[in-house]
């Protein structure tokens, strides 16, 4: 757990100065409406025209420039770890303001982090994704939880691939609800350039 702090330690406090910045340039609760829009008029998660309506009207291109504190699709964010020794994209719940990461770096390393209003001690949580559970323990550490999910792990191969993740705890509460489209998805893309 000390290699995790070393990785994202700087990632969870920097959190509040580009938050704002994406907030300024725009609303992130109007990009959740649209993906729920999206969800009511497909048959679900699964099919394929909810996929081709998030990505179409939901997703905004990827920046241009840096590396650091790239604005990725829609209301996923990319950047560089504290550290500078790994990548990481990041998703706010408006409903639930917790932040989903996925952090990785070269050595084949990589978790989830969920941060924010969740509370407790650490706990097996399940990342849903579409209509599969897959349960995670996720361990409590200064003030977020973290899950191992190290490269090839097929959460992140799905999260890739794009759909809808949920995060729920024991008692099957929603802690956060993140849309990960199939083109240009900020996870893959985060994947990818870790194992460059």
């Amino acid at each position: 757990m000390k290699r995790i702090a070393a990785i994202v330690g700087g990632v969870v406090a920097a959190w509040p100065v580009w938050a704002a910045a994406q907030i300024e340039a725009e609303d992130p609760m109007e990009a959740q409406r649209c993906v729920w829009r999206c969800l009511a008029d497909s048959n679900g998660a699964e099919d394929p025209a909810y996929s081709a309506c998030v990505e179409a009207k939901c997703n905004a291109p990827l920046a241009e420039g840096g590396d650091d504190i790239a604005v990725g699709p829609g209301p996923w964010t990319m950047g560089t770890t504290a550290d500078g020794l790994g990548l990481y994209a990041a998703m706010v719940d408006p409903g639930t303001a917790n932040t989903l990461y996925y952090i990785c770096d070269r050595s084949g390393a990589g978790y989830l982090l969920l941060a924010g209003a969740a509370e407790g001690p650490s706990a097996s949580l399940v990342v849903q994704i579409g209509a599969t559970p897959y349960p995670l323990w996720f361990e409590e550490q200064n003030g977020g939880y973290y899950a191992s999910t190290p490269r090839d792990n097929p959460v992140i191969a799905l999260m890739a691939r794009g759909g809808m993740v949920q995060i729920l705890n024991g008692a099957g509460y929603v802690l956060g609800t993140y849309s990960t489209p199939m083109q240009g998805n900020a996870v893959a893309e985060t994947d990818r350039r870790c194992r460059e």
